[in-house]
């Protein structure tokens, strides 16, 4: 018999990412089951992999927040949550445990509905929460969705399959993303440069990412795709790369999402790497690292990268 599944994740890019380990759990385990994903209008990008997601809900919640305290605003708000109960889902689970997803699960009218531990107290007493002690986000997801059934968790998510860019390298290359959420996050430039200048010895291809709010590329050399190209064909380069070198960024997630090795480097401990780390062992993660722990651990995951 058929259940119908709403999962309910905003923002961010790497969040939504998350999220597709327990989705993709529950996939593998109920493959008969429709699953619903609500988030916002542009954070969905490469979790709609055919088969899975049956219908993916975006709220334009960027246009909400700018007329915040509008009645009119609180009644479409309202009128877009209510429209979900038409569907009769089975079950519901907030990933993200604040007012505006609890407020959402709730109003869903899910038969079942788990919430992750609400920061707030009006999403604490809406639905149902599920603790967990486990350090990482993937893991507490996977509690979550545990106290609903038995899944296990996958290796790697089902993401949209993704071509290779046309006017990919031959050889193998390396993607280095030179943005990231805020400013505190960013990788020094000089690093950045470091790390290019180091596989440009070897002949190795670098490819430049970024959105178009992010730092330009600190040398000329290089492709610089920063800002030039929309969020899946980053997703696009990144899965067919060797090597990610990203700050602790949407993109890291989506490189361990793919499959692709990674250096992540976080910019200070604040940001618990333990809880946001890429879930992968293909990776490194490092905090502040000196020029050469960041290259050594460039070139190491790249010389262990698939040919």
């Amino acid at each position: 018999m058929s259940e119908k599944w709403l999962f309910i994740r905003f923002r961010a890019l790497g969040d939504v990412i998350m999220c597709q380990w327990p989705i993709t759990a529950v996939h593998n385990a109920r493959p008969q089951d429709e699953l619903w994903l609500a988030t916002e209008t542009g954070f969905g990008v490469g979790v709609q992999h055919p088969g899975i997601i049956h219908q993916m809900v975006e709220f334009p919640r960027g246009r909400w927040k700018k007329n915040r305290w509008s009645p009119k605003t609180w009644a479409e708000q309202v009128r877009f949550y209510t429209r979900l109960r038409e569907h009769r889902f089975d079950y519901g689970v907030d990933f993200q445990g604040h007012s505006k997803t609890a407020l959402l699960l709730r109003l869903s009218g899910a038969r079942r509905r788990v919430q992750f531990p609400g920061s707030d107290l009006l999403s604490q007493r809406l639905n149902p929460q599920v603790s967990s002690s486990r350090p990482h986000k993937v893991e507490q997801y996977m509690d979550l969705i545990g106290a609903l059934g038995q899944f296990e968790c996958p290796t790697l998510p089902l993401m949209k399959v993704l071509s290779r860019p046309d006017d990919a390298p031959v050889l193998p290359f390396v993607t280095i993303n030179t943005g990231a959420s805020s400013s505190e996050k960013l990788i020094d430039p000089a690093q950045l440069l470091a790390v290019f200048s180091h596989f440009e010895s070897l002949g190795v291809p670098v490819v430049w990412l970024g959105g178009p709010d992010d730092p330009a590329p600190p040398t000329r050399e290089g492709l610089d795709l920063v800002g030039k190209t929309p969020l899946e064909s980053c997703y696009s380069w990144i899965a067919a790369s060797a090597l990610h070198v990203s700050a602790d960024t949407g993109t890291a997630h989506a490189a361990a999402a793919y499959g692709t090795p990674f250096v992540t480097i976080f910019q200070t401990t604040r940001n618990a790497p333990e809880r946001f780390r890429p879930y992968s062992e293909r990776g490194a993660v490092l905090v502040r690292p000196e020029n050469e722990a960041a290259i050594a651990a460039a070139n190491e995951w790249f010389t262990r990268s698939d040919p």
